[in-house]
């Protein structure tokens, strides 16, 4: 079963450009984009299942340099 969903992303100030280069690179980042709001970035991603997402979040973005925070939402359906 894949799991899609959406991480919003606070980042340290001036470190916008540099965290979407560094999360474009990474395997299951479906898409990366700076947005404006109350978060700085938001990308797209899919993994293997509930699991792997919470491995994928702890190890790969929150050791990105510049990311402050994050916030996870899972996709409830398709469209």
């Amino acid at each position: 079963m894949t799991i899609k969903g959406y991480l919003l992303i606070n980042t340290e100030v001036g470190k916008g450009d540099d965290v979407v280069e560094s999360l474009n690179g990474l395997e299951g980042v479906v898409l990366a984009n700076r947005v404006t709001g109350p978060y700085d970035v938001i990308i797209a991603v899919e993994t293997e299942d509930l699991y792997s997402l919470g491995k994928f979040v702890t190890r790969h973005i929150h050791s990105v340099p510049g990311v402050a925070s994050t916030l996870t939402c899972l996709t409830v359906s398709e469209g």
